[in-house]
């Protein structure tokens, strides 16, 4: 069991939001009954659980369901548009943000762009 500053297990989040990712690199999960959750996941949840946590504090929400929420929107981690500092992928209605193509819509559009992770968090608690 692997325990952080928040008393939280983080073995046990990393299992409760791990899907497949298709990257062929996992690491063992108590929580699945021994299967295997991705390296990615693991290494997402460990880097933003802090943030997370805070997050979920403000919104009445679990860190479980944040960072799925996140981990969702971002393929873990892999399609954060660059430079934007956005987990959830969140679009900027006026235009002004950087430019991404959405695959999921299928045209360009423009994303917000935070300083930090955590200004992310503030916007995402907002």
């Amino acid at each position: 069991m692997s325990n952080n500053p928040f008393g939280i297990d983080t073995d046990s989040i990393i299992a409760s939001v791990a899907g497949p990712s298709g990257d062929g690199k996992t690491v063992a999960s108590p929580k699945q009954g021994g299967g295997n959750v991705p390296e990615s996941v693991s290494a997402f949840v460990k880097e933003h659980l802090p943030l997370a946590v805070e997050v979920s504090r403000r919104i009445g929400a679990s860190p479980e369901m944040v960072l799925g929420q996140w981990g969702l929107e971002t393929g873990w981690g892999k399609s954060v548009i660059p430079g934007t500092n956005n987990l959830g992928n969140i679009k900027d209605p006026t235009g002004k943000g950087p430019m991404a193509f959405d695959k999921a819509e299928g045209g360009n559009d423009s994303y917000r762009a935070f300083s930090t992770t955590d200004d992310f968090g503030d916007g995402f608690s907002k």
